[in-house]
């Protein structure tokens, strides 16, 4: 094949307008977005997609999953007879081929992005395309690219044909006998690695019979992107002691991104509190002191009773799972050397989750004693969280009044007096349009006075 293929109107072409096309001349007006299926076979899902930035010039993406159809000359890509001028090529993320022939003769194309997925360039995919100046290639190792015959054949922009390559990756395409058209070498600066650190604080309360058992993370990323914090919580599930695993969720039917939360168990009711999702519910709970302190958590569960000894405690860290992902950025359009070039799109983010873990353990004892223990079991208030009427059963108890109360110890919503008929009997409060958040109900009986945390969803 030689390069006359691609400037006689008969060099495999059928006719004249063919082969004008071929060169980008423009042949009237167009949409200002064409799509084509250009998927092969088993991935019929793969489409280029034509933007027009001015009159007939613009740039092409390729997405979808799986590979592209190969092209010949007799058999061109569509785009070909579409009268346009291409001058960016984006393959974008989840593509792993361009077929031959894909854009070979498309000499107004000035920059290609190529995404990391791809694995095969067919036969002279970008063959004779003497614009090109900047081909950015994201797939760190050029040798799981497999590539045909005469793909960048041609390619000799006057300024020089930039390739650029992930950062330090630059000797590696450089020895790659098949990257040898490119005379010139840039490092992309597109490749960002950071670490995550993560904090989870777990803990047991010990009351007597009674225990409480909590996992708390704070939040820790200033934007969840691709789904991070559900794999970040799959870490966490692997790293924490089994006995705290019997009370977290099944990190494969989270409902919320878990970027940050807070899960606790008393008596067998399991709570779930995502940092963002239910973030007014978890920061008031966090308003009266973070459970990273666990004698924080103890005032929690058990208000009335007092630390026995300190409070035990361990630590342990671990490393979580790498985390590779993609970011396509829109394609920027700019100058340079007086050339109209579009931009790398894409950015490679490399995570790395560090996790620390805090493990404590406290026994409290109830300071409540005589009537007052007395009244307390005997009152059963529940569910907890509530959501629309807060139940209360008294027993033999008379009960004379019921208040709800904020942290600051303000009433809200109107106080409940019982009639003589509700006295003793199973009683419902409605908290229907009361705000999310942490309360104390009092309830005043014929014995004394009990208090009661109440948690509204």
């Amino acid at each position: 094949m030689t390069k006359s293929d691609f400037k006689s109107p008969c060099g495999g072409f059928r006719g004249l307008f063919a082969a004008l096309a071929f060169f980008g001349l423009s042949m009237g007006a167009l949409n200002a977005q064409t799509t084509w299926n250009i998927g092969s076979p088993t991935a019929t899902d793969v489409t280029a997609t034509f933007k027009v930035l001015t009159g007939s010039w613009g740039y092409i993406t390729i997405s979808g999953t799986g590979a592209m159809q190969d092209f010949t000359l007799d058999a061109a890509p569509p785009w070909v007879n579409a009268g346009i001028n291409i001058i960016c090529v984006d393959i974008l993320p989840g593509v792993t081929s361009i077929g031959a022939y894909a854009f070979a003769g498309c000499g107004d194309i000035t920059s290609a992005i190529i995404t990391r997925t791809v694995t095969s360039i067919g036969d002279s995919a970008f063959y004779n395309c003497s614009s090109l100046y900047y081909l950015y290639i994201c797939n760190p190792n050029p040798a799981s690219i497999t590539m045909g015959s005469n793909v960048f054949s041609g390619v000799n922009h006057p300024a020089g044909s930039y390739l650029i390559p992930p950062r330090d990756c630059v000797p590696a395409y450089q020895a790659a006998a098949q990257w040898q058209d490119f005379n010139v070498f840039g490092e992309s600066a597109h490749t960002d690695t950071s670490t995550i650190t993560v904090n989870i604080y777990t803990g047991t309360i010990m009351n007597g019979s009674q225990t409480a058992k909590y996992v708390y993370v704070p939040k820790y990323l200033n934007i969840d992107t691709n789904g991070l914090a559900q794999t970040i919580y799959a870490d966490i599930f692997a790293n924490v002691a089994p006995q705290y695993q019997t009370i977290m969720p099944d990190a494969k039917h989270l409902s919320t991104p878990m970027n940050g939360f807070l899960i606790y168990a008393t008596a067998g009711d399991t709570v779930t509190l995502d940092a963002v999702a239910n973030a007014a519910k978890f920061d008031s709970i966090m308003n009266l002191g973070k459970w990273s302190d666990i004698t924080n958590a103890a005032a929690f569960f058990y208000p009335s009773a007092t630390p026995v000894g300190t409070p035990q405690s361990s630590v342990n860290t671990a490393n979580g799972t790498q985390i590779q992902y993609l970011i396509q950025n829109d394609i920027q359009f700019g100058y340079a050397d007086g050339i109209l070039i579009g931009s790398a799109g894409e950015i490679l983010y490399i995570k790395n989750p560090e996790l620390t873990i805090t493990n404590q353990s406290l026994t409290v004892s109830d300071t409540t004693t005589g009537i007052s223990k007395i009244l307390a079991e005997k009152l059963q208030i529940y569910p907890s969280p509530v959501r629309d009427e807060l139940k209360i059963e008294s027993g033999e108890l008379r009960i004379d009044k019921v208040e709800i109360v904020d942290l600051l110890g303000r009433a809200v919503g109107a106080n409940l007096r019982v009639r003589p008929d509700e006295q003793g009997k199973h009683i419902g409060l409605s908290v229907q349009n009361l705000p999310s958040g942490v309360y104390f109900v009092k309830i005043e009986t014929d014995s004394g006075v009990v208090t009661r945390k109440l948690i509204k969803e």
